[in-house]
This record gives C-alpha cells, structure tokens and sequence, in this order.
C-alpha cells in the first residue's frame, strides 16, 4: 500500500504544479485568471475527502478507490486535450471534487486492515508515502516537460499512473474487516 499511495500523491501533485503553468503557457491566460479557476478547485476540494469517504463506505474501498483514480484520469484528459475552455472548467471541476480522494481513500484502507487500537497508527503509516509521492511527483512532470517542451506532457503521466491506479485498485487484497 505504501508505494502504491506514494505513486498516487506523485500524480495529483502534477496537476497542482503545473495547473496555472499550462493555463498561461498555453492558453496565454493572465496570472489572474488561471489563479480564479485555480480558487475553484480548492473550493471544491473542500467537499473531497468526505465525499469519497462516503463513496468508499458504500463501494467498498477497492471499488471507491477505482472510481477516484477513474475521476481524476478524467480530470487530466479533460485537461491535457482541452482545446475548447470548457474542458478546461469541467477538468478544474472534476479534479476539485476528487482531489483529497486517493488519501483518503488510502488511509481508510489500510486502518481496515487492522483493529481499532492500530488505526490511527495505520494512518500515520501511509502519510509518508503520500509525502514521497509529492515530492517526486513536481520533479517527474518537470522532466517530462523539459524532454518534451510540453506542459502537457506532464498531465500525460499523471494520466497513466491514475489509469495504473485505477486498474491496480481492483486486485487490491480485500481485508478481512471490510464491511
């Protein structure tokens, strides 16, 4: 569990990073513009985590887990082939509502994997390889965009690894517990 959430963190970091970058590369959007839609998605990623807290409760974890990765994959096509501005907005959207869902998810799972007493240590497992996977994440889509001179590029990896996420989910062991 432990590489696998480091991975996802890489990912949803990309976006982060690189979010306003393509905005004003691209689509020569100003510092404030991209910044209003960039306010969007923090916005909504107020509701995340316990939106897809709730998604996992009912899904169950592997299920939830696949339909997060499945959402932000979206998020990334939406915004890597974002010719028209509404991709752009409907990418922004779809991030924002699933942006603190792999953690979450993440966390919920592994403290499933263990009785009461050991959850919050279970949690506190897992948060350091969320930390890797945002540092990595930066660096990865930054090479990407200096070998390829594409901004894009970097939604492109973030892209594969949530496919890889989202398949990878539904062979994850499901423990003993889950309800």
């Amino acid at each position: 569990m432990g590489l696998f959430t480091s991975r996802t963190a890489s990912y949803i970091i990309i976006y982060v990073t690189f979010f306003s970058a393509y905005l004003e590369t691209t689509f020569n959007w100003s510092k404030e513009v991209a910044g209003g839609l960039w306010s969007l998605v923090r916005l909504l990623s107020i509701v995340s985590g316990i939106l897809w807290g709730w998604a996992s409760d009912v899904l169950g974890r592997r299920y939830g887990m696949a339909l997060a990765y499945s959402v932000l994959a979206l998020s990334y096509l939406l915004y890597a082939l974002a010719l028209l501005p509404y991709r752009l907005y409907a990418s922004a959207v779809a991030f924002g509502l699933t942006s603190s869902s792999i953690p979450t998810v993440a966390i919920v799972t592994v403290a499933d994997y263990v009785g009461p007493e050991l959850r919050s240590a279970a949690g506190g497992f897992v948060t350091p390889f969320l930390g890797i996977g945002q540092a990595i994440g930066p660096a990865l889509g930054g090479f990407v965009i200096e070998a390829t001179g594409l901004v894009v590029g970097a939604f492109y990896i973030a892209l594969l690894a949530s496919a890889i996420g989202a398949f990878g989910s539904l062979f994850s062991k499901r423990p003993s517990t889950e309800r």
